[in-house]
């Protein structure tokens, strides 16, 4: 077993790896420690104090304690202390020997880790019965701490999980595994039951935060499925993590969404008169120089994009960007901060035809402008850019546009307005059999009407986001041609749809998203005045024509029929 340090007790509290992070910076300075290191003792004293352990641990800190005031330990060994001590509690509680990752996680002197060696001392030190290890930490071989990378305990695990030939490597945290999108954006977001190898490495690159991302190549070098499971919730079935899922499974098109803040992308153009060859190699010598790795780079003809992580070129981007200029003499040069990029991944994405333009065309019906698009060559993900605004509805545009994609389906759609009758496939290659698609549209017809409140949640949720983005877009370009307290109004109304929209009552949603059109009509004769009529003012309206009040929206409801 490995274990990392004590984490929060509650919302808002603090871990104590970075408690002993603080402690370190206030040795270095030259500033009282006390308060903290007597928060991290007594963490520690509690533990034991609860499950009446005999480790001494009040002696065995206090000792840390007096040596680390004075300055006696480098960083990482200090940090490294909070995986010690947990450890050693947890050892004498599961009645397990204590195996020092100082004595077999190996590492070299400058800080990579000697895979090789730590295999030998694991093998020559680990105890048949079990045994409780601390994770994040190793040492060379003069015992000198080096530390992982923060959350490494994830990756000690998938070490020594290698290193004794395991044949499951469980992963127990805080959550039930991995979900399809971040339950604080989509509130629908179900847990993951199965993911591959590759899919995670998308995953966790990308933002999901559930699972180290070096933490699966030891484990996936061996072929050892890995599983992520709650510790406050062990019946859960958590998420299963191995190199292919089995054939025959019906799985949903994508496997989840996530995505990351923070990036700035350089765009450069080639001016024409200068060579086309060597033209992109010389500018990216430029972002190697200043050691900024490029995160993703769409190109055109005479044109390249280069995505950077804005923390990576934080104090020297007009500096590399000056060296770009001298090193290729480009036509033009254009920095675009602000940017969010947002990942959709999925095995079941490879050789979906419409999958994009479907994607797409759902971010168009939101308002999402998309300034980046890119694609792996494995074709296991679509990686968007959007402006950073628009990031929490992007996510949730994306999910519920493939939720419920699961099955080939038939039906046949009539307007009731026009009369005209239209034939529509909608076709997800998930290898069912005719029995099992035989079955899908049987239980389709059975339960029609939960799958209608299924897509008016879906609806409601699209035209709030809608209604919401287009208000507050119109409330920037009005600038003070309206009232503070017009203005104050309009955005109480749309903050309690958005608050509202987290949530799944479809009533709730509607009536919110009515309240913000009823908020922004009452000031329409002043809308009218300054942008013509609503249909070209651009107003929070989602499906309406022209200037018809909420709920009046002049489009009929469709009737839908299944086709046999």
């Amino acid at each position: 077993m490995v274990v990392s340090a004590c984490g929060r007790r509650f919302k808002g509290d603090t871990k104590v790896t970075d408690l002993l992070y603080l402690v370190n910076a206030h040795v270095k300075y030259h500033v009282s420690c006390e308060e903290l290191l007597e928060d991290i003792g007594q963490r520690y004293f509690d533990i034991a104090d609860e499950l009446e352990l005999a480790y001494p641990i009040r002696e065995e800190f206090a000792a840390f304690a007096e040596r680390a005031r004075s300055g006696g330990y480098s960083t990482e060994e200090l940090v490294s202390r909070g995986e010690y001590f947990t450890a050693r509690l947890m050892a004498e509680y599961l009645g397990l020997p204590f195996l020092d990752a100082a004595t077999v996680v190996a590492f070299h002197h400058d800080g990579t880790l000697s895979m090789n060696r730590t295999s030998e001392l694991v093998q020559e030190y680990g105890q048949q019965g079990g045994f409780v290890m601390p994770g994040f930490y190793g040492a060379t071989r003069e015992g000198q701490i080096k530390l992982l990378d923060r959350g490494g305990g994830d990756i000690s695990g998938s070490i020594l999980a290698k290193c004794l030939g395991a044949d499951l490597y469980e992963n127990w945290t805080d959550v039930s595994g991995f979900y399809s999108a971040d339950p604080r954006i989509v509130p629908e977001a179900q847990p993951i039951a199965r993911v591959t190898y590759e899919e995670l490495r998308e995953l966790s690159y990308m933002g999901a935060s559930v699972l180290h991302e070096e933490a699966v190549f030891p484990v996936r070098e061996a072929g050892i499925p890995l599983v992520i499971k709650n510790t406050n919730a062990p019946q859960d079935p958590g998420t299963i993590i191995s190199e292919t899922a089995d054939e025959g499974e019906a799985e949903p098109i994508i496997t989840g969404v996530t995505g990351k803040r923070g990036f700035v992308a350089i765009n450069v153009a080639r001016d024409r008169t200068k060579p086309r060859v060597g033209f992109m190699r010389r500018a990216l010598s430029v972002f190697e120089r200043y050691d900024v790795s490029v995160e993703h780079m769409p190109t055109g003809v005479d044109r390249f994009g280069a995505v950077v992580q804005e923390q990576d070129v934080h104090d020297s981007l007009y500096s590399l960007v000056g060296d770009i200029q001298q090193e290729v003499e480009p036509l033009e040069i254009e920095v675009v901060e602000g940017l969010a990029l947002i990942a959709t991944v999925g095995r079941n994405l490879r050789g979906r035809a419409g999958i994009s333009g479907h994607l797409f065309g759902m971010l168009g019906q939101a308002g999402v402008s998309v300034r980046m698009i890119s694609q792996s060559c494995d074709e296991i993900n679509i990686i968007i850019g959007v402006e950073e605004k628009d990031f929490d509805l992007a996510i949730r545009t994306i999910y519920r546009a493939f939720s419920d994609e699961n099955g080939i389906v038939k039906v046949s759609a009539k307007d009731l307005g026009t009369g005209k009758e239209q034939q529509i496939s909608i076709t997800a290659s998930t290898n069912l059999s005719k029995e099992d698609i035989d079955k899908a549209v049987h239980e389709a017809e059975q339960y029609a009407a939960e799958d209608k409140a299924r897509k008016d949640e879906v609806d409601a949720h699209n035209a709030a986001d809608q209604v919401a983005y287009q208000t507050e877009k119109t409330l920037g370009e009005l600038g003070d041609k309206i009232s503070a307290d017009e203005k104050a109004k309009i955005q109480s109304a749309v903050d309690h749809l958005k608050e509202v929209n987290k949530g799944t009552d479809v009533e709730a949603i509607k009536a919110a998203t009515d309240e913000v059109q009823k908020a922004f009509y009452a000031v329409s004769e002043k809308l009218y005045q300054q942008a013509g009529p609503q249909g070209q003012a651009g107003g929070p309206q989602a499906g309406a024509q022209g200037g018809n009040k909420p709920g009046d929206d002049g489009v009929v409801d469709a009737d839908y029929e299944t086709v046999d």
